[in-house]
């Protein structure tokens, strides 16, 4: 296992099952808080209480987030469900290939996220079906999208998108950047999909970008597939299982 492929496993868990986490992480926590308390004589053994009252704050956080995990989980599974039930009506979820068609809108994303550092940002896509190919037409001008209310000011100079107001406006997917994270050889923890980056409206095709040791990366994604370029123009995109996205993550090392 070479150092993408363990980054791509550590994402795999904290990224894509971080509900299950800290769902374990909470009942850990929980066990030990309960032990404290009770190996406290009274209300005086300040040593075990204060650790007690800390182990038991901890487990709280923890089982909140996984409840905010959990929640994503759940909705991004009924979609599925929805969508499965009716794929003629979803065709860009059923997608056996993404093919990029706006060449310079492909090399504006990968050249701004060389550029970028840690500002999260993002735009829209037009998109169509081409006989099961999800075709890109169209990577949204980012300021274009700011004048149309669709990309606001978020937390530390990042961007927040504005999915459903832009699937009303009749987009087909969205694109963000996933800034740096140290040490670099960590970027390809972000092979593995977020839970909460599936939670878009139904029959998008999206793109996400990001650093890796090598350079810029692209990869597409919806609610049942990730997609990773097929060539160095990374301007189509295939299915990709685990199993593929490590053998990408290892062909790597003979490049």
């Amino acid at each position: 296992m070479n150092r993408g492929q363990f980054a791509y496993q550590v994402g795999r868990l904290a990224r894509s099952n971080y509900d299950i986490l800290f769902l374990a992480l909470a009942a850990r926590l929980g066990t030990h808080s309960f032990q404290r308390f009770s190996e406290a004589q009274d209300i005086s053994d300040l040593g075990d209480v204060s650790l007690g009252t800390i182990l038991g704050v901890s487990a709280t956080i923890s089982a909140l987030y996984a409840i905010y995990g959990g929640a994503a989980r759940l909705l991004s599974q009924y979609h599925s469900w929805k969508i499965n039930r009716n794929a003629d009506d979803y065709p860009l979820e059923f997608a056996e290939s993404v093919v990029i068609d706006d060449k310079d809108g492909l090399n504006f994303l990968l050249e701004k996220t060389h550029a970028s550092g840690k500002t999260r940002w993002g735009t829209f896509l037009k998109a169509h079906d081409d006989n099961g190919r999800a075709v890109i037409d169209d990577i949204s001008d980012i300021e274009e999208c700011r004048k149309q209310g669709l990309i606001t000011q978020g937390k530390r100079g990042g961007s927040n998108l504005e999915l459903f107001k832009g699937r009303d406006m009749g987009y087909d997917g969205y694109h963000h950047y996933h800034r740096d994270i140290s040490p670099k050889l960590l970027g390809a923890s972000n092979y593995a999909i977020e839970l909460h980056d599936g939670i878009s409206p139904d029959n998008w095709i999206n793109l996400l970008t990001f650093n890796v040791p090598e350079g810029p990366e692209i990869i597409g994604f919806n609610r049942r597939c990730v997609y990773i370029p097929m060539g160095p123009s990374k301007q189509e995109l295939i299915p990709a299982t685990p199993k593929r996205i490590k053998a990408y993550l290892g062909l790597r090392d003979f490049l």
